[in-house]
């Protein structure tokens, strides 16, 4: 577009599911944007047809997955078709979920990026070429591509992450409890954070804040995951919102339903999230398969239920009638039951079943008689990230697994033997299955420029289906995009692609990140990750160490040399937008406060006065509380809180 012409796009779709008139919406807003003296018009229904010739057709196309293995199921897998010269051509998808991603896709090839979720990681050409093609044809390496709620989080945190997804490939949300108060409590009350004032709000007010949300979900087709944890505690009047440690009665008449543990009925450690049921009881089995049916039945707009035990670990009933039954029998055993009732109410939600913590040792005696109703979810909470999946499969470790001793058992520490357990079950169950990790959950806090355990997610990603998993749903913090977005934006991009290149995605992230000098930010977190070994901050090495206090003084410098150039870059930056920061304006805080965090490594490396690491954890600490609504979008100060106290003030060797 030249000479100030004005040029006419004509949009069309003629499907009438609202997801592809909210991509032709946004393909609307996005090219006038990037061509505000453009004349776009948007044509639907009948003139949309009637008006074919010279537009930007959107429609959705099954038979454009015809040729891809992945695409076994048009409602469920991802396939998008682009085939548009001039600004005129078609946009398609195999569903409507995939059309928006579809039209994305297209910005994307015109230069678009989405660096991270919220304004700031927003960039858009200043030019482009009216008259540019993008012709391609792609099918989604994997079929779950979604992210799970956690940390502490606004409203607009999770919108903002919402309308993240699809712009990167991603396919699915899942908000965990029947209610996620706690995510949202964290933020509102602004737990951890003694700065702001406090607003909670109601468990009404978050259940509605919540219903309004997953309007959101369905405006952008996106696969919706439900609750999770709580089964065993709501259905028996036990109110299961949160993990803090807190004073709950339990109904008198529910006591009896609770796990036994070394002869007592009761919660435990006072957590009704963290209780087990008698599970040998008729009671507990009707009343948690009846909640769930139940609410499949409310809520038709669940596309996945997530049907688990309780959290914890090593706190299953030992009476008489459990102890010699597996805890995955009677899980198999439930969700068998499950299954029954909602075929009988002739609902055809997917039921997620959660591998996890005791749920690693497969059943010995049960199976699943409805293989198609159920997703098998690999949760390795218990992994460490110094290595991925692929490394292990390649170095061929055949550990050896320990049999199930109740109440007894010492989780899988390491990645091979996490996947062992995998295998185990997966001799039992052949049905489709995804992976839920925990990379941004609390490793990234302690991998100082993200670079490492990005480099992890993207290899775990790209062989998911060396696993026989077919896809990842995070379990992360919402707000984990600091220094930068890289790892979650690699994390998509290997999901969508498992052939990807990771040299490749990096150079073209930091490339629309950080402009002309991307060369200069890359080199700098390399050099920084290369200086400030994860290890070390996950107590995986001796915390006294010499070794370790000189490279954080020598990353210091570093941090300190970069500033300068920085500087320079974000004001840049800030001057050409408003709002939150950019790229270089989320890094150069970052440099503030790695600074304050390597000051209190280097104390702690060197063997340093405990009151005087304290002082220095403060110092960083109230960095972070002063800065959290500066970076609101990117940094979640409720975990870091959590994490890097522990990370800090610990001395031991920790391996848990």
């Amino acid at each position: 577009m030249t000479g100030g012409m004005s040029v006419l796009f004509k949009i069309s779709y003629c499907a009438p599911d609202a997801p592809v008139a909210f991509a032709a919406r946004e393909l609307r807003k996005y090219l006038k944007l990037i061509y505000p003296e453009a004349e776009i018009v948007v044509l639907r229904g009948d003139a949309a047809r009637a008006e074919f010739d010279g537009a930007l057709s959107l429609r959705i196309d099954e038979s454009i997955g015809k040729e891809f293995p992945a695409v076994k199921n048009p409602a469920l897998d991802d396939c998008i078709s682009i085939d548009v010269s001039g600004g005129v051509g078609v946009i398609s998808g195999v569903n409507a979920r995939s059309v928006l991603i579809a039209a994305y896709r297209y910005l994307r090839e015109l230069g678009c990026a989405w660096l991270f979720p919220g304004p700031g990681g927003e960039k858009l050409p200043k030019s482009a070429s009216v008259r540019k093609s993008v012709r391609l044809c792609e099918a989604a390496s994997y079929r779950h591509r979604g992210m799970c709620i956690e940390g502490a989080v606004s409203a607009d945190h999770v919108l903002n992450v919402l309308d993240w997804l699809p712009k990167v490939g991603m396919n699915g949300w899942f908000s965990q409890f029947f209610t996620p108060f706690a995510f949202f409590d964290r933020w509102y009350s602004h737990i951890g954070n003694k700065t702001l004032n406090s607003e909670p709000l109601t468990l009404e007010e978050i259940a509605a804040l919540s219903d309004e949300l997953v309007t959101e979900i369905q405006k952008r087709a996106l696969m919706y995951h439900s609750a999770g944890h709580g089964w065993t505690c709501e259905p028996f009047g036990i109110a299961g919102i949160d993990w803090e440690q807190r004073a709950c009665e339990v109904p008198p008449e529910s006591v009896k339903y609770l796990a036994q543990v070394n002869g007592v009925r009761g919660l435990s450690d006072g957590l009704p999230l963290n209780t087990h049921l008698c599970y040998s009881q008729s009671e507990v089995l009707e009343r948690m398969t009846d909640a769930a049916a139940a609410l499949c039945a409310r809520k038709p707009e669940i596309s996945y239920l997530h049907f688990w035990l309780a959290d914890g670990q090593n706190n299953h009933c030992e009476c008489d009638g459990c102890k010699d039954t597996l805890p995955a029998d009677y899980y198999i055993k439930y969700l068998n039951l499950l299954d029954e009732k909602l075929t009988a109410m002739g609902l055809s939600t997917k039921v997620v079943f959660l591998i996890y913590v005791d749920l690693l040792w497969e059943p010995r005696e049960e199976t699943l008689k409805n293989p198609d109703r159920f997703v098998l979810m690999f949760a390795p909470i218990t992994r460490t990230y110094a290595s991925s999946y692929a490394e292990t499969l390649s170095a061929g470790q055949s550990p050896e697994l320990a049999p199930y001793r109740r109440n007894r058992l010492l989780m899988p520490r390491t990645v091979a033997e996490n996947v062992a357990r995998l295998k185990k079950w997966q001799a039992r169950f052949s049905g489709d299955s995804f992976i839920f990790d925990y990379h941004f959950m609390w490793d990234h806090f302690r991998d100082i420029s993200g670079m490492k355990i990005s480099r992890v997610l993207f290899e775990d990603m790209r062989g998911l289906s060396a696993l026989g998993l077919n896809g990842m749903v995070s379990c992360q913090l919402q707000r984990a995009f600091f220094p930068t977005g890289l790892g979650v934006s690699l994390m998509a991009a290997a999901l969508w692609n498992a052939q990807a290149d990771f040299e490749t995605e990096v150079t073209r992230y930091f490339k629309s990140s950080f402009g002309r000098n991307w060369r200069g930010a890359l080199s700098y977190l390399k050099t920084l990750g290369t200086l400030c070994d994860p290890a070390y901050l996950r107590h995986e090495r001796p915390q006294a160490d010499i070794k370790a206090a000189k490279d954080f003084e020598k990353a210091a410098r570093l941090v300190k040399a970069f500033i300068v150039k920085a500087d320079a870059e974000a004001k840049a930056e800030a001057s050409s937008r408003t709002g939150a920061p950019a790229p270089w304006g989320v890094l150069r805080a970052h440099a503030d406060y790695a600074l304050l965090l390597l000051d209190a490594l280097q104390h702690k490396a060197r063997g340093g006065d405990r009151r005087v690491l304290y002082a220095k954890w403060r110092a960083l600490a109230s960095w972070a509380m002063r800065n959290e609504t500066l970076l609101s979008d990117v940094f979640d100060v409720y975990y870091f809180m959590r994490t890097m106290k522990n990370i800090i003030l610990r001395d031991e060797i920790a391996l848990f």
